[in-house]
């Protein structure tokens, strides 16, 4: 089967124009010259008006119901630094164990209001006690030893005294005699050899009576530095003595001041060391305010400065009492 082209003879088909249609509208809008000036203008009146309504900078702005007008006049100025403070008690005396032991007895309770002077607990120290003990007779047989020097002084004194007065009777007599024979054996009544033995006898007893004296002096120099050093000597071991007593008497706990017990939780039969931390008693109804203040107001504070403190509705005058040198704070005292 044959297929046969048939080309046409007509060319291809023209678009119409629509020159005819189209019509120019003419722009009415600002120009973009036109539209950056009145921007600019904007601009510029806008910062007039923040430059006259804005404040300066050293003003504030407060609202006028906050504010008071009045007469200036001269008067106290009143400067207030409010500050949070905690109670705490006036004094307060910690309780330590002198000497370490075992808990015997516990006689007071935790809280407990004691007395100056109050046995709270009793301590025992077998090791400590024999040493006490020993301690004791030793100082004892010391202080015997120096009596029984301090004895033999004062019998030596004595002997000394006895001999003075012997020697002062002798050298008398044999003066009396002396002085009755001399006239006697100037007359010739005496031979003189019989004066002459007189006259010796005078004069040895008189020298003696001058050694006696002069001996006796130096022992009672001696003896009296040496009776002052033995009875400084008992009064140290006295001394001695009495602290040995007291630190045996330490094992039983007394309170060293009145007030609250407080932190005081031992038991029975628990053993404590020397210097262990038992408690503390802190004085009832008298109390302290302490507060931390910023450094920026130290300057601010002083001792015996004025203060109030309020605590349940109540106003309770203060003063303070102790401003502390490392710069935390200061306490308040009431007055």
């Amino acid at each position: 089967m044959s297929v046969i082209r048939i080309k046409s003879e007509e060319g291809p088909p023209r678009a119409e124009s629509g020159t005819g249609m189209d019509k120019v509208i003419a722009s009415t809008g600002l120009s973009p010259r036109t539209k950056i000036a009145i921007g600019a203008a904007a601009l510029v009146l806008l910062a007039l008006l923040f430059w006259w309504f804005a404040p300066s900078a050293g003003s504030q702005t407060v609202a006028a119901e906050r504010l008071t007008v009045s007469a200036v006049s001269k008067g106290t100025f009143d400067d207030f630094l409010p500050l949070r403070a905690r109670v705490e008690p006036l004094v307060t005396v910690y309780l330590d164990a002198v000497e370490g032991g075992r808990v015997e007895r516990i006689l007071v309770e935790d809280g407990t209001v004691v007395q100056q002077g109050q046995l709270l607990a009793v301590l025992s120290n077998p090791e400590l006690q024999l040493n006490v003990l020993a301690r004791q007779t030793e100082v004892t047989q010391q202080i015997n030893n120096m009596r029984s020097q301090e004895l033999a002084l004062n019998q030596n004194r004595l002997a000394n005294e006895r001999a003075r007065i012997e020697a002062d009777l002798a050298t008398g007599t044999a003066r009396r005699q002396y002085e009755m024979q001399r006239p006697l054996a100037e007359r010739g009544f005496i031979a003189g050899r019989t004066f002459a033995d007189s006259r010796d006898t005078y004069e040895a007893n008189r020298r003696r009576s001058e050694v006696v004296r002069t001996q006796q002096a130096t022992d009672e120099r001696l003896q009296s530095s040496q009776l002052a050093y033995l009875r400084a000597s008992s009064a140290s071991l006295n001394q001695s003595l009495e602290i040995a007593r007291q630190s045996l008497d330490s094992l039983n706990l007394r309170a060293p001041v009145a007030g609250q017990l407080t932190s005081f939780d031992i038991q029975v039969g628990q053993s404590l060391q020397r210097g262990e931390r038992l408690g503390q008693i802190d004085s009832n109804g008298r109390n302290k305010l302490r507060a931390q203040v910023d450094e920026f107001y130290l300057g601010r504070v002083a001792v015996n400065q004025v203060a109030t403190a309020e605590v349940g509705g109540r106003t309770f005058q203060l003063r303070v009492s102790k401003i502390y040198p490392q710069v935390r704070s200061f306490i308040l005292s009431a007055s």
